[in-house]
Parts: C-alpha cells; structure tokens; sequence
C-alpha cells in the first residue's frame, strides 16, 4: 500500500534520527536546513519522497523553531506526493499547560496541537505524553501513543534485583502522576505505591511547607516516576535513592 520507509528528523532530534535508522538498517533522510539572517527557516528535502511512507521526528519544546522544522518537514513532503506522513513527538511540548487553572490564561496544549495539524501530517506517534486528554486536541486525525514502560521496567528489575520486593516502593511526585506511579507498580509486581501532593507559587518552585507524603516510605528503596523533570534533584537520602526520569528527551 505505501512505498519505501523514510526517515526524516530535525536538527533538534538528529541523534534520535540516526538511532533509529541504525535499527532499520536505512539512512536517515536527507533534507537541506538552514537559517536566514533574520532567522526565518528554510527546508527542502534532498531526495524523492514520492508515494514514500515519511515518519518526521521532531521534539516540540522550545525554542519555537523545532515546531516549525517539524512542519516545513512535513509540508514539504506532502507537496512533494509523500502516500503517508506520520510525525513522531518524543517529547510533546507545552503538554503541561492542558487547564485553564487560573483567570487570563490560555491553554497552550490545545493551541500546539493546532499548531502542529497545520503540518498536514496523516497521523501521529506520541511518546509519554504528559496530559492524555490533550490528545484528543489532535483529532479528527489518527494517533497512536506509545509507553516507555516497556523499557524502563526490565531495567528497573535488572536495577533492583538485590532488593526485597517489600523494601521497594514506587512513588508519584505529584497526585496527577498516581496512574503512572500504580501501572509501574503492578509491572514490577509491588502491590503499593505513594503520592506527594505539593503546591507551586510560581513556576519551578515549590512550597516547601505544602510538601506532603500519601503513604509509608520508611526504610524504603524509592522510585521516582515522573515524565517531566525541569531541575531535578540532590542524590541522598534514604538506603537507596533511584530517579527514573519517564520521560523520552533528546
């Protein structure tokens, strides 16, 4: 039904390109990608996409210019017959702005999606997206989204082998994470997991008074399960401490 696989990538997610590449034993598609003075982007692709199956990997945080890699890719695919365009997001930007949650904001999340329909893609592949209501902003167009878990839980096994099932807990930094935290749980065979509830006056920051543990953690070899880390942490703490960033960032 389609014509030969070709991978495209932007600048951003070339590393992700080539690894990906490796795997199916093909290029990774060339396209040429430059920059004004006055920073407007040019794209043209460097190869016959004609009746091709195009997949485009594009992380969509800032700078702005990665959204618009994206879309120049894909509309220059489309106008050059592509049969299918999917973009792959490995990393769905502005997801956490999925509320309006205070007076005179915007809901961001609806408005990249938007955004990035304009592309003109036929479908899209998400990865770990922060706010999975927000991909129903993505239709009437097809998506499919695809879990890190698969991964991640053998390497949490394998990391964790010489620890007690009863002295492992999987915990959520926050109360919207619980899902995540208990699909975790079940995988690695743990019949428990915690909740932190915290408050933020302001981006980045947290009320450190407004810190507060749902669950026992006492003695504990925690798991930190989270798909998006801006500052991190200090290691320390605890028999063991083990940060597992859910999240696929390039």
């Amino acid at each position: 039904m389609y014509g030969k696989i070709i991978v495209f990538a932007t600048r951003a997610s070339q590393p992700l390109g080539v690894a990906i590449c490796e795997k199916l034993s093909i290029p990774l598609g060339q396209a040429r990608v430059r920059t004004f003075s006055d920073g407007e982007i040019d794209i043209q692709l460097e190869e016959n996409v004609r009746d091709a199956d195009v997949f485009i990997i594009s992380e969509t945080s800032p700078p702005a210019d990665k959204v618009f890699e994206a879309c120049f890719l894909s509309r220059a695919a489309r106008s050059s017959s592509a049969r299918r365009i999917t973009m792959i997001i490995p990393y769905l930007g502005y997801d956490r702005q999925d509320r309006k949650d205070r007076p005179r904001t915007q809901i961001s999340a609806e408005f990249m999606a938007q955004v990035l329909k304009l592309g003109y893609p036929d479908r899209f592949l998400f990865l770990d997206v922060h706010s999975e209501p927000t991909l129903g902003y993505f239709n009437p167009l097809v998506f499919d989204h695809l879990y890190g878990s698969i991964d991640a839980v053998d390497y949490l096994k394998k990391k964790l082998a010489d620890v007690p099932p009863n002295e492992i807990v999987v915990a959520s930094p926050d109360k919207g994470g619980g899902p995540r935290a208990e699909a975790y749980a079940k995988r690695l065979g743990l019949t428990d997991y915690v909740l932190f509830t915290k408050s933020r006056p302001e981006p980045n920051q947290v009320a450190e008074a407004s810190v507060k543990i749902i669950g026992d953690v006492k003695d504990k070899s925690i798991i930190f399960v989270d798909d998006i880390i801006d500052k991190g942490c200090p290691e320390g703490g605890g028999k063991r401490y083990l940060r597992f960033c859910h999240a696929w960032l390039v």
